[in-house]
């Protein structure tokens, strides 16, 4: 199913307000890929969002294992400071193995050279930035994984919806909009699904 066809239906019932669910299938920006995206357009905007980086440290794989993480976790909670801010301190002290300090510092490079492009690109292309230069679209390219293809689709989509917004922020407004409307428990929602999965269901 091409679920990536959704999204502009998601969008204007967002921006009526109208509760809706995706049957057989995902909201578009609960998409891992989408999700994994958006994670690294966070810690661009807020080198303090833990979350973020925690969610897109070993994506594509950098040789983070839990313990490694846990050691970074701990350090950060020790001396108050982001887990971003523990990298470049661990990679300045050599606390890493050499591949994983290798791996981490391309991370905080590309990280960095983002935050820089914030103000000279435009959302569409940080986010394209990204994508092709976090090995994003290669690790897609190169997986065997059947879904692949559909989450290459998905970030086709994503860039097509990142064109309607001016900057990072404003985007990540629309982002915690949709976060808050997900909480919001409505019996009385519009159902949305292919035709393929609407075959033999019933309605009201």
């Amino acid at each position: 199913p091409i679920f990536f066809q959704t999204r502009i239906f998601e969008e204007a019932l967002l921006n009526k307000a109208i509760s809706y669910k995706i049957v057989g299938g995902l909201k578009f920006y609960d998409r891992t890929e989408i999700k994994d995206i958006i994670a690294y357009l966070r810690i661009i905007y807020s080198q303090s969002d833990n979350l973020a980086l925690e969610r897109i440290i070993n994506t594509p794989k950098r040789g983070v294992g839990p313990i490694t993480f846990q050691e970074i976790v701990t350090t950060s909670k020790n001396n108050n400071i982001p887990f971003f801010a523990t990298i470049q301190n661990k990679i300045a002290a050599h606390e890493f193995s050499a591949k994983t300090r290798a791996e981490l510092d391309k991370l905080v490079t590309l990280l960095t050279e983002a935050q820089a492009l914030r103000d000279t690109k435009s959302l569409l292309e940080l986010a394209q930035y990204i994508i092709i230069n976090s090995g994003y679209k290669e690790m897609l390219t190169s997986s065997k994984d059947p879904r692949a293809e559909t989450k290459l689709e998905n970030l086709q989509e994503f860039y097509t919806a990142l064109e309607e917004f001016q900057n990072l922020e404003q985007f990540l407004e629309h982002i915690s909009l949709i976060n808050e409307s997900t909480h919001i428990e409505n019996n009385s929602l519009i159902n949305i699904m292919t035709l393929h999965s609407a075959k033999g269901l019933e309605f009201e």
